[in-house]
C-alpha cells in the first residue's frame, strides 16, 4: 500500500520508485491479484507526476517496471476483478505502453465480467482501449450495450469519457449516443472542462445532433469559459463549429448559445496564446 499512497499524494518518484520497484521484481510471484492492481495504478501515476524528475525519467521507471508486471497480470487473469481489470487497462494506456497481447487477453477477461462493472469501471475501459488505439470489437460492443442500459447510472464524467472513447475508435452507435446524450442533457451542470471539451468534440466528429444536449453542454461552456484550457477551448470550437455547419449550413447561431460562447472563447483564445 505504500506505492499507492506514495502515488496518491505525489510522491512516488526518485528513490521511493526505485525501492519499490526493486522490491516488486523480487517479489513478482508473492503478487496477489489486489497487489497487482494498485501497483500497475501506481506505476503509471509515477509518470505524471510534477516533480524534480526528469519526465523522460520517470516515464521510462514506469513504463519498465508495467513491461515487469505483464507476466504476472497474465499469471492472475482469471482472479481479477471487475475494477482490477479496469485498473491495468487505464494504467497500462496512461503510461502509453502498449503490450498488445496482454491487454488483449485483460479484454477478453473484461467481456465475461462486464455485467459486473461499475460506471467509473466501463469508463476507465472505454477510455483505455481508445488511448492505446485497440479496436476490441467484443468489448467495445458490450460495453456499448451496458453503457445503453445503464446511462442514467452514469456521472456526468463518465458519459464525457463514453463519447469521446467510443468517438476516439470510430464507433459510431447511434442508439449509444442517443442514450448517452439524453442522460448528458440532464447532467451537463455536472461537467468539468474536460468534459465539456470531450462531449462536443466527440459529437462534432460524429456528426451526432441531439438539440438538448448540444443546448445543455454550450450552455454548460458558457459558465465555464473561464476554466478552459486553450485544448478544450478548441474542441469545444470544433464540436459546435462542425455540428452547425453539418446541420444547420449558412446560420449564425446555435440554439442561443453559440454567440456568446464564441464570443468567450475568442478573448480566451487571445489570452491564451
Amino acid at each position: 500500500m505504500f506505492a499507492w499512497a506514495a502515488a496518491r499524494l505525489g510522491r512516488f518518484t526518485g528513490r521511493a520508485l526505485r525501492l519499490v520497484a526493486k522490491e516488486t521484481k523480487a517479489r513478482l510471484q508473492d503478487l496477489t491479484a489486489q497487489d497487482l492492481s494498485v501497483l500497475v495504478w501506481s506505476f503509471a501515476r509515477s509518470g505524471t507526476e510534477d516533480t524534480q524528475d526528469t519526465e523522460r525519467s520517470r516515464a521510462a521507471a514506469g513504463a519498465g517496471m508495467l513491461n515487469t508486471l505483464t507476466s504476472s497480470v497474465m499469471r492472475l487473469l482469471r482472479e481479477l476483478t471487475p475494477q482490477d481489470l479496469s485498473t491495468i487497462i487505464w494504467g497500462y494506456a496512461t503510461a502509453g505502453v502498449e503490450a498488445t497481447s496482454m491487454i488483449e487477453a485483460v479484454a477478453n477477461e473484461s467481456v465475461k465480467k462486464v455485467a459486473k462493472f461499475a460506471p467509473q469501471d466501463m469508463a476507465n475501459v472505454a477510455w483505455g482501449l481508445a488511448k492505446l488505439g485497440l479496436l476490441h470489437e467484443q468489448l467495445l460492443e458490450v460495453l456499448s450495450r451496458d453503457f445503453v442500459a445503464r446511462a442514467h447510472e452514469c456521472q456526468a464524467q463518465h458519459l464525457s469519457i463514453a463519447a469521446w472513447s467510443f468517438a476516439k475508435l470510430g464507433v459510431a452507435s447511434e442508439e449509444l449516443f442517443e442514450a448517452i446524450a439524453r442522460s448528458l442533457a440532464n447532467r451537463a451542470a455536472e461537467l468539468d472542462p474536460q468534459g465539456i471539451g470531450n462531449s462536443l468534440w466527440a459529437f462534432g466528429v460524429l456528426c451526432f445532433w441531439h438539440p438538448p444536449c448540444v443546448k445543455a453542454v454550450g450552455r454548460r461552456a458558457v459558465t465555464a469559459v473561464n476554466e478552459l484550457t486553450v485544448q478544450e477551448m478548441a474542441n469545444v470550437a470544433f464540436g459546435l463549429h462542425t455540428l452547425l455547419r453539418w446541420r444547420r449550413p449558412g446560420k449564425c447561431c446555435l440554439l442561443g448559445v453559440r454567440r456568446d460562447l464564441f464570443q468567450s472563447l475568442i478573448g480566451q483564445c487571445v489570452l491564451g496564446f
